[in-house]
């Protein structure tokens, strides 16, 4: 097939010449018709509208995801019904399993057509009919076993009507056994252009309007700029070409008979001016009406480069179509006079050629036009270039170009033309819709009246057919009376009470008699329509209720939202998505949302459903139409997290609030008997139990700290409690104001509160003492066991303890280090003892003692004895007594301490002697005194030694005490006389 522009701008040709609403640089026009590639320019271009996605996009997924393929990027694109068959491809992100896959599609454009993007891409643009437009398609596809794409041969069918553009939209359906792609992946759209031109209009040689120099067999058409002007807020062309064709009823004596047949030279989204005005091909050259040639044939008249700009309106009268700027700048920024411009759909782009602003866009295109020289329809030279100005928007009113029909010069027909068209373009349910024949050229009916054969909704049928039961008797034709020149019939339209979309009536034309013929050569189609509007109300209806508890957030009741028919987007109201919130009015006694209840709605929310305000404010459900929208959703009612203190339950009564309804021809309302329902908050309160109330000590605390003692509720409360105790103590360590009762009012919520008791930090050394916390009982709790608990209180005055410093050698002091806890506020006697064992203290050193401490600390010295008797180690022990007055200081765990004291003399030798042999009598006896060890080097050692005899052999002077010195021999030998 030939490739077609993605839709936007539709129509224009290097050949055939280029359209006022070009968007796209133009590619050749297969068959005669002109189609757009984006962004460049080309001759013909063949592709097959396949785009494989490479594989593994979709690899993390565990179905395959399905898409429709696109071209240049594009689904949605524009075909010629020349085209004999499209093949669109379905893509898989992952090769098809075993056994192949079937992806099913829809034909249809419902909920295309209600998305925000493409709404005025389709605008005004009729769905084509399966069986007519294109030969009926399956609805699946199947992907081969290993394969990732499908192709879906669309046929369409090359008919000889001349129509408008109509929309064949393929979307895929959702299944188990894949994905559907994201967003417009999920479809494949085809604008089919018509490419049938209507018949010339045949005028004679001397018709008031035949430009000088032409003669028979020559064709023409004719331009002019509309004498007043509209906006531009519509996306349907049919609106502008119903805006020229009254100024050409109203316009020159000599088109009024044609002006049925102008068309507005504008593009919308949906329409290219070319498509629109049929100005295919080379075509015929183009003149102001009743004035100079504006081009020489249709692709002169594309090219930008007109031969006149003198333009006139629809009387031929000359119009000022000049700014007070004609050199606008490229970008179109500035802030520039647009009295007198002309509507187009078109601006200048970046490049300099021409850009779509299709009218009822935010910055619909306009074009200036000056008064002599050369114009510019397309913005590519100076100084006349065309742009857009933004600033002034689609509400801006300007004027509107109008383009004839292509006349030929010839002999008229002696045939009558007739023109047909709905005498209105829309009925509401229970009016009549009006068909009217009119007889041109100022022809009247002959005698006995004119019968015109017409039809209704005739075969083929479209799906936007009105069914013969919304109607009444068909009429079978347009009777004109005798001598006049206009007749209609009508059809009474059944007000029913369904509540449906839009409808259609078709008015047809069957054979018509000899002498007459259609006016332009073919029925006109759009004209010849009749929109049916309904007048019933979609009824809202609330159902459900129930009772929920407070504080129990499982506990819910459902409260159903529905509505007698699900919303969609009408295609025969422009594809707009029908829209309706229903604000739920909530009346509370006793229950109050948020904290008693809550209210939600289901996630994910039902196709097409939003809520709002469920936590404040009004709720309200919206219900968006699309295909798939959902006509209930449920609101769930559910338990708060709030218990309150009484017990009586509460309500929450459910009402529909003031429907607001848009683009839903008959409106919303409330069922008659189905608007209100209520929900109960029933009460959880438990029945009140006392708590027991029991205390404890947090242990032991030094004078100055306060005392802490926990209470405990067993249960807890819901909040403070009023508590009363009794304070008590043992010695002075707590102030009298403390003691006795008190009352406090204590959060046991969490189960536990602290009471404290201050203690008094005195500078008095004195005895340890305790206080305690008593629970006096009350209404309001009992008290448990234990009932009372006591804090131990330590005097915080001089506590000493004692330490050695160390061991010492005989004769030297031991000493010891006395230290207090805190330094004294006052000097302190300090009462202590020594004692000793190994002789080394002296008598006079030991026992009881004392020593004055002021600071935190002092030492205290024992002497010992030094001495030369080798002797055994021995130690001295200092121990702390009380305090006489048993306050001027405590006792630590230290309060006594040893040093050890070793002995410093050497060990002395031993002595030993032995005699020698037995003599006689005046002989001297021998004996030897022996020293172990022996001294060593001059060193001696006396011995001393006693003789005594047994009998008188022994004088009295060798007798007693003796001495002898031993040397380093280690004896001695020592003899007595006999």
């Amino acid at each position: 097939m030939g490739v077609r522009r993605p839709v936007g701008g539709r129509s224009s040709s290097s050949v055939g010449g280029r359209p006022v609403s070009a968007r796209r640089s133009p590619s050749r026009r297969t068959a005669g018709r002109v189609r757009w590639v984006r962004a460049v320019w080309a001759a013909v271009l063949f592709v097959p509208l396949l785009v494989v996605v490479p594989l593994g996009e979709a690899a993390a997924q565990s179905l395959p995801r399905a898409q429709f393929g696109t071209i240049g990027g594009q689904r949605l694109l524009t075909v010629s019904e020349a085209d004999s068959t499209v093949s669109a491809t379905v893509e898989l992100s992952a090769p098809a399993p075993a056994g192949g896959l079937t992806v099913s599609y829809s034909v249809g454009g419902s909920n295309y057509r209600s998305a925000a993007a493409n709404r005025d891409y389709v605008a005004g643009v009729d769905d084509a009919t399966s069986g007519v437009d294109f030969e009926a398609l399956s609805g699946s596809v199947t992907v081969p076993a290993n394969e990732t794409s499908a192709t879906i041969s669309i046929t369409l069918t090359d008919d000889a009507v001349v129509e408008g553009a109509e929309l064949l939209l393929l979307e895929l359906t959702a299944d188990s056994t894949y994905t559907l792609g994201a967003g417009d992946a999920q479809y494949l759209a085809l604008i089919v252009v018509d490419d049938d031109v209507p018949a010339p209009v045949v005028v004679a040689a001397d018709w008031g309007l035949v430009p000088s120099g032409l003669s028979d067999g020559d064709r023409f058409r004719l331009l002019f700029v509309s004498s007043t002007k509209r906006d531009a807020s519509s996306t349907d062309v049919g609106v502008y070409n119903t805006h020229v064709q009254g100024r050409a009823a109203a316009g020159h004596a000599d088109i009024r008979a044609h002006s049925s047949l102008f068309r507005a030279l504008v593009s919308t989204q949906g329409e290219d001016a070319a498509d629109n005005t049929h100005m295919y091909g080379t075509g015929a050259p183009v003149y102001w009406l009743g004035g100079a040639k504006v081009a020489d044939d249709y692709a002169d008249f594309w090219d930008n480069d007109w031969d006149s700009v003198a333009s006139v309106d629809e009387s031929g009268t000359d119009i000022d179509t000049t700014t007070s700027d004609n050199f606008l700048n490229a970008n179109g920024s500035g802030d520039i006079d647009f009295a007198n411009a002309i509507w187009s759909g078109t601006r200048r782009g970046e490049s300099g050629r021409g850009y779509n602003r299709r009218l009822g866009t935010d910055d619909a295109g306009a074009t200036f036009l000056g008064t002599s020289g050369t114009g510019r329809l397309f913005p590519s030279a100076k100084p006349l270039d065309i742009v857009v100005h933004d600033r002034p928007g689609k509400s801006t009113s300007h004027y509107v170009m109008g383009v004839s029909p292509l006349f030929v010069v010839g002999t008229p027909s002696s045939d009558v033309g007739v023109s047909f068209g709905g005498g209105s373009g829309s009925v509401v349910e229970g009016g009549s819709a009006t068909f009217e024949a009119n007889l041109l050229g100022g022809a009247v009916a002959p005698a006995g009246g004119l019968v015109l054969p017409i039809s209704v909704n005739a075969a083929p049928a479209v799906s936007s057919d009105a069914s013969s039961a919304d109607y009444g008797s068909v009429p079978s034709s347009i009777t004109i009376a005798a001598g006049a020149s206009m007749g209609s019939a009508s059809l009474s339209i059944t007000d029913d009470a369904v509540d449906e979309l839009r409808e259609r009536v078709r008015f047809g034309v069957g054979t018509l008699p000899d002498g007459y013929v259609v006016s332009g050569g073919a029925l006109d189609a759009a004209s010849s329509r009749v929109t049916v509007l309904d007048g019933d109300a979609t009824v809202v209806s609330l159902s459900g209720g129930g009772s929920v508890t407070e504080g129990d957030a499982s506990s819910s009741a459902s409260v159903t939202v529905s509505l007698s028919r699900a919303l969609a987007a009408d295609p025969l109201n422009s594809g707009n998505a029908e829209s309706l919130s229903v604000p739920l009015a909530l009346s509370e006694s006793g229950a109050m949302r948020g904290s008693h209840y809550t209210v939600s709605c289901p996630s994910p929310l039902p196709s097409g459903v939003s809520c709002a305000g469920l936590s404040s404010g009004t709720p309200t459900v919206t219900f968006a139409g699309s295909a798939s929208a959902a006509s209930s959703v449920v609101v769930t009612f559910s338990g708060g997290s709030t218990v309150d203190s009484d017990t009586a339950n509460g309500s929450v009564g459910v009402a529909l609030g003031t429907l607001s309804a848009s683009n839903m021809d008959g409106g919303a309302a409330a069922h008659a008997t189905q608007s209100s329902v209520s929900v109960t908050v029933a009460d959880s309160t438990p029945p009140a139990v006392k708590p027991t109330l029991t205390v404890a000590s947090d242990g032991a605390v030094v004078e100055g700290a306060d005392a802490s003692f926990t209470v405990t509720a067993s249960p807890a409360p819901a909040g403070a409690l009023s508590v009363r105790y009794s304070v008590t103590k043992i010695l002075g360590l707590v102030d009298a104001s403390e003691l006795g009762s008190h009352t406090v009012s204590l959060d046991l919520s969490g189960g536990t509160a602290k009471i404290t008791v201050p203690t008094v930090d005195d500078s008095t050394v004195e005895f340890d003492g305790s206080v305690s916390v008593s629970l006096d009982a009350q209404s309001q709790y009992t008290v448990g066991s234990p009932g009372s608990a006591e804090v131990a209180i330590s005097d915080n005055d001089p506590q000493l303890t004692i330490a050695s410093d160390g061991d010492v050698t005989e004769g030297s002091n031991a000493s010891f280090t006395l230290s207090a806890s805190g330094s004294p506020q006052a000097a302190v006697t300090v009462h202590y003892t020594v004692a000793a064992t190994g002789g080394y203290v002296d008598s006079a050193d030991l026992g009881a003692k004392q020593v004055t401490l002021s600071g935190s600390s002092r030492k205290i010295t024992v002497p010992t004895v030094g001495d030369s008797v080798e002797e055994t180690d021995g130690s001295v022990t200092v121990a702390l007594a009380a305090a006489s007055n048993k306050t001027d200081y405590s006792l630590g765990s230290t309060s006594s301490a040893s040093a050890a004291v070793a002995d410093d003399d050497a060990a002395l030798p031993v002595v030993s002697v032995t005699g020698g042999a037995g003599v006689t009598e005046g002989t001297a006896a021998s004996f030897t005194v022996t020293v172990s060890p022996a001294p060593t080097g001059t060193d001696t050692v006396t011995v001393h030694y006693t003789v005594s005899q047994s009998g008188s052999f022994v004088a009295s002077g060798d007798r007693g005490a003796k001495q002898v010195q031993v040397g380093s021999s280690g004896s001695a030998s020592v003899s007595v006389p006999t």
